[in-house]
């Protein structure tokens, strides 16, 4: 059985550009947003460092928020998919070009909310309750993993910014999610040859933390039990599990 078909890895990686498309803007802001108080360091102000540091193309923008928000839709669906082919069923990724149209044009029209389904898993079969409640519950259960794998190596890379760079990180990443993440640093022996590798370090920072935020935001959203959401699956099939008669 083939896991993934040729026209399912299109249809990720077709959605996956349009919704770092979607998020360019509001995730670019992290990308600018990253403050850095580097007391008894006038030089580098005067050369413009922050702004040449952190100036990206939309190219750059785009393919920022694709390396974020695109795992935690399509791991979330294909969580869907292979529990879903574990128990026999037949299971397809599909993007959904509608909704991923309707979120372009949000974004075009400068929407504060852009609320839109990426994509979704067509099922064919049956299954019984339990299975099906367990097949619901596989999207939201990725994203948790994924919110505790990159809440961990969030905390490894801070961590590691303030041993090897020689900074504190006063107030951490603001947890404000929509605003732009700031890391508040005070210069303790900073040498100036390490600023590329401390940038990547912020960088991959800031994207895990905006991993760690739209996981969480992704599970917990999927998981209210209203009408149509993984959430009231389970909770259904959980019940005619429980109650179908012995």
């Amino acid at each position: 059985m083939v896991l993934l078909t040729l026209a399912e890895v299109l249809n990720a990686v077709i959605m996956s550009f349009i919704v770092g498309f979607i998020f360019s803007d509001t995730l670019a802001q992290h990308l600018r947003g990253v403050s850095y108080h580097m007391h008894h360091l006038p030089g580098l102000q005067k050369q413009g460092f922050l702004t040449t540091l952190f100036s990206k193309q939309e190219l750059v923008n785009i393919l920022y928020a694709t390396s974020i928000v695109a795992p935690a839709i399509v791991f979330h669906e294909l969580g869907h998919k292979f529990v879903a082919m574990g128990f026999g069923l037949y299971a397809t990724f599909n993007a959904a070009y509608l909704w991923l149209a309707l979120g372009v044009l949000l974004k075009l029209l400068n929407f504060g909310f852009i609320f839109f389904v990426p994509a979704f898993v067509s099922i064919s079969g049956s299954a019984p309750p339990l299975a099906n409640a367990l097949i619901a519950f596989a999207g939201p259960g990725v994203n948790a993993l994924l919110y505790w794998i990159s809440s961990y190596l969030h905390e490894k890379v801070s961590r590691s910014i303030e041993s090897s760079h020689g900074f504190g990180i006063h107030n951490g990443f603001e947890k404000h999610f929509g605003k732009a993440v700031v890391i508040k640093f005070t210069a303790r022996g900073f040498k100036k040859q390490s600023l590329k590798k401390l940038h990547d370090k912020v960088l991959i920072a800031n994207a895990l933390f905006l991993s760690k935020e739209i996981n969480k935001f992704l599970c917990l959203f999927n998981l209210l039990p209203i009408p149509g959401f993984d959430g009231w699956h389970v909770i259904t099939n959980l019940v005619l599990a429980v109650s179908k008669p012995l």
